[in-house]
């Protein structure tokens, strides 16, 4: 979503406009969603923290900064919500406990299932900061300086562990395919 775009939605939201954070919602749910499930590794924590997410956006949408990067404040609100929940449950769960793919797709194509095994797989074997920026470049769509803010690394190590990380998952990705 474009910058421009998702800032007008959240200053809509901040005069109560209902319908901006259902389309809000609507368009970043699933970044939100796969980044809260990235960190707390577990489905229903990931969910409850989407539908916290977008409650505190709503609560909070007056204290954006206009000209700030909004995406990255979002994503910043993930992060900070997912870890105090994470501090709060203090459950500790391995990668392995991902939810079924099927249902984090919404897809019954079996095809598509097989895929998203094989990336989970190959993502469950890069570092846990390297997955973290793939997911907020590949899956979240920021942009590499909101990433590095978020991660807070320096931007030219987000960009080398970016490369490095894809670099290192196309290569299992070929190796799962033969």
């Amino acid at each position: 979503m474009d910058t421009h775009v998702l800032e007008n939605l959240v200053l809509k939201i901040s005069n109560g406009d209902l319908e901006a954070l259902e389309g809000l919602y609507r368009d970043y749910r699933h970044a939100v969603f796969t980044y809260s499930l990235h960190l707390l590794r577990d489905r229903s924590q990931a969910e409850d923290n989407t539908h916290d997410v977008f409650l505190q956006i709503w609560s909070k949408a007056s204290t954006y900064r206009t000209g700030s990067n909004p995406a990255a404040w979002i994503m910043r609100m993930t992060h900070n919500m997912a870890i105090d929940r994470y501090r709060r449950s203090t459950r500790l769960v391995s990668f392995e406990e991902l939810p079924d793919n099927e249902s984090l797709m919404g897809a019954s194509d079996e095809d598509r299932i097989a895929d998203r095994i094989d990336l989970q797989t190959v993502l469950g074997m890069l570092e846990p900061k390297d997955r973290q920026i793939v997911l907020l470049k590949a899956v979240a769509g920021l942009p590499l300086k909101s990433v590095s803010q978020l991660a807070e690394l320096p931007l030219s190590t987000v960009h080398w562990r970016y490369r490095r990380a894809l670099r290192l998952l196309s290569k299992l990705i070929r190796k799962m395919e033969v």
